[in-house]
């Protein structure tokens, strides 16, 4: 993949780990795998104040607001090679590793997730923003959107819950 664009978006160690995903691509896999990366790319720079971390090998777009209670909001990019390539929009919530500490009292956590939308098309980087911005804007929405229902869209946007996982 080709990333001489002046954009310091993507660390060098996520970069390293796009190149040894390179060599499992097919010819369909590597047009769809940048086209993916692409939107989360591109909603990552559109997204202004809003605190956003796009530096994971697996070029997952993660959201924590400060004030979210431990909520965060992942956007999941098919990973090349995946069967169902779906995107994915995950609602977790941070864990202490310790039980004795409570979360955010500078001790290590574990993401688990509540809630996920399977979505049935790429997400454009517009609607991708849009959820950036509205849990930015509001923090706790990331907590209302965890209580939603399976088969339920996710308040102020389109995205369907497809799975719970408490349940």
């Amino acid at each position: 993949m080709k990333y001489d664009d002046g954009i310091n978006t993507l660390s060098d160690e996520t970069r390293s780990q796009l190149d040894l995903h390179d060599e499992q691509f097919t010819s369909v896999d590597p047009e769809r795998a940048v086209s993916n990366l692409r939107v989360l790319v591109t909603t990552h720079s559109s997204s202004g104040e809003t605190w956003a971390s796009l530096d994971d090998p697996r070029c997952d777009l993660l959201a924590e607001p400060y004030d979210s209670d431990g909520f965060y909001l992942a956007v999941h990019a098919p990973e090349p090679g995946d069967v169902d390539g779906l995107s994915e929009i995950e609602i977790g919530r941070w864990e202490a590793d310790n039980p004795d500490k409570e979360y955010g009292k500078h001790t290590s956590a574990t993401g688990s997730p509540v809630v996920a939308c399977v979505l049935p098309a790429a997400p454009e980087a517009d609607a991708i923003t849009h959820l950036l911005k509205s849990v930015d804007e509001e923090p706790m929405l990331i907590a209302q959107w965890a209580e939603t229902p399976v088969e339920t869209a996710l308040v102020g946007t389109t995205m369907v819950v497809t799975k719970r996982y408490d349940s």
